[in-house]
């Protein structure tokens, strides 16, 4: 179905009460190119005012146009549905020809059918609980819109679990829409980069700017940016007008720099009796187990800390816990141990963690915003290293957000979340690398004095 979009061009007379589907007049290059894509899977990312939503409601008019079709819109952002794709597609319908359109949408369940027998849903799936509502249905077309937003966990169970079977009888078609997401890599751009990657092949990447669309006043852009002191290099402008992908450090969690943080574990000796070792042990049931481990050496004026080892996995029991634990502790003998100590009965873990093995593990530190802050301070200055390109991966994702309640900065937990992280703060929370200082060595003269010094204490006193 997804390669049979455009409206048959022989000149019969539509059936009464039907509409046409809408042509190239009404769009510009890059955005018809992507309304009438042959691609089972398309991901479209541009900047602000580009034009994506309208390009979504002329690739929702092409199948409607057609008999029997289904259109389904989701938003991950709930007021968004009917103000940027509902209202302006029941517009659309009547500008071209579907006059009944308007008559027949039932404007509080934003569904429409159409006298053809098509028929479109516009919903918004902004939580895992409104996932329910669709799975089940079946469609040519299923849209996707404010990709960008930070709901990975609800856009990866839409696009892996929900949307395929709902397009498989139907060799339907799905679409991913959104401006460039602020942190990355996401779900999002690991479809926009899914070809090129090669991880996901059969997705095709779209994307322009707002300067690219005719209809939008660009002296009025550049002006409006200009008084809000934004200027090409700014991430924002970058982003927002430019549709280009920058990375914000500004919203995310850890202050990591590649640069600044990476280092080759073959590089050093970690060999000696001065190293000191701080485990850190996530627990999860939902999601992974995670194990990071820090060292020191008690020798270091620099109090440099080196990341050793990082292992996620899913679904452990206790016994393969306390066999992973049992087997890092003996690379890493008398690691200082901090866990998680979280609900779904991490506490009884714990304990049974320490009876089993007969080692004492200290509770993870009460303050998350407080710890990661502690860890950038140590990144910040260069102190912390990092050897993981998974755990480097992560620090890039996890980002931060202000409670709209409470007003305070918090770990984001709509968006991406990572267990290494969490395992990487307990491990710094544990360890005692601030101790650290160069040894004392003495002079051949300073040695001569101290052992004068000695003897006539002994003189002075020989009892």
């Amino acid at each position: 179905m997804y390669g049979t979009f455009l409206p048959p061009e022989d000149g019969s007379a539509l059936p009464m009460g039907w509409g046409r589907a809408p042509d190239a007049s009404e769009s510009f290059g890059p955005q018809w190119e992507y309304a009438t894509s042959l691609s089972q899977y398309n991901a479209v990312c541009c900047s602000r005012q580009a034009g994506k939503t309208h390009g979504a409601t002329l690739a929702a008019g092409l199948v409607l146009a057609q008999p029997d079709t289904r259109v389904i819109y989701a938003t991950l952002v709930r007021r968004n549905a009917k103000k940027l794709f509902w209202w302006p597609l029941l517009e659309a319908l009547k500008r071209w020809g579907w006059d009944a359109a308007e008559d027949d949408a039932n404007e509080t369940d934003l569904m429409l059918w159409l006298p053809n027998g098509s028929f479109l849903q516009a919903l918004s799936c902004e939580k895992m609980a409104d996932l329910a509502r669709i799975r089940g249905d079946q469609a040519d077309l299923f849209l996707v819109d404010e990709c960008q937003e930070p709901r990975d966990d609800v856009l990866d169970k839409l696009v892996t679990s929900i949307v395929p079977m709902m397009l498989a009888k139907r060799g339907g078609r799905l679409d991913l829409l959104g401006t460039v997401p602020e942190v990355e890599p996401c779900v999002f751009s690991e479809r926009l980069d899914g070809f090129a990657s090669g991880k996901y092949p059969g997705w095709r990447a779209h994307g322009w700017d707002c300067f690219s669309n005719p209809f939008m006043d660009k002296e009025a852009v550049l002006k409006t940016a200009k008084e809000a002191g934004l200027a090409p290099g700014h991430p924002i402008y970058e982003r927002e007008v430019l549709g280009r992908r920058v990375k914000d450090p500004s919203k995310l969690a850890y202050e990591y720099d590649r640069d600044r943080n990476f280092y080759e574990p073959g590089d050093l000796d970690f060999s000696g009796p001065q190293w000191r070792h701080s485990l850190g042990l996530d627990l999860g049931f939902q999601d992974n187990d995670a194990i990071v481990v820090l060292s020191w050496n008690k020798d270091d004026p620099q109090k440099r800390l080196y990341q050793r080892y990082a292992w996620a996995d899913n679904h452990q029991d206790v016994d393969q816990l306390a066999a992973k634990l049992k087997e890092v502790l003996a690379l890493f003998p008398k690691a200082y141990v901090t866990g998680d100590h979280g609900g779904h009965g991490a506490v009884k873990v714990l304990e049974t963690l320490r009876r089993r093995m007969g080692i004492v593990i200290d509770l993870k530190p009460g303050d998350v915003m407080a710890s990661v802050g502690l860890v950038n301070d140590d990144l910040r200055t260069g102190r912390l290293l990092i050897e993981s390109v998974e755990l480097a991966k992560d620090m890039d994702r996890v980002a931060r957000t202000v409670n709209p309640r409470t007003k305070r900065v918090e770990i984001n937990k709509a968006g991406y979340h990572s267990d290494l992280t969490e395992a990487l703060r307990y491990a710094h929370a544990g360890a005692l690398h601030y101790r650290s200082k160069a040894p004392k060595t003495e002079t051949p003269a300073q040695r001569r004095d101290r052992k004068m010094r000695e003897h006539r204490k002994r003189v002075s006193c020989p009892y």
